[in-house]
């Protein structure tokens, strides 16, 4: 009896280890939508894109970018103004 197994091969052997089994995709679908990030197919229903680790939604990508909306820079000067000159007066 030989310490080591031998090569692993057979339909119960998946070389990829990446992508998904013929078991895993009829078990779970293969609705895939492309991650905004970095546009590797992602499942439908997952959580992160496993290549660049982006939080996924329904619609897309939650929180991609980082830049604020103008209007949150429009609102925050308003603000800071409305300070200043009840500072100054």
């Amino acid at each position: 009896m030989s310490c080591c197994p031998g090569p692993r091969t057979g339909p119960e052997f998946d070389p990829d280890f990446e992508g998904p089994s013929e078991a895993d995709m009829e078990r779970f679908g293969c609705e895939l939508v492309a991650c905004t990030e970095c546009g590797e197919d992602v499942y439908d229903e997952a959580e992160w894109c496993p290549r660049c680790g982006a939080a996924m939604t329904h619609s897309g990508v939650e929180g991609g970018s980082s830049k604020p909306k103008p209007w949150v820079l429009f609102g925050a000067g308003v603000a800071l103004g409305a300070f200043v000159l009840v500072i100054l007066l």
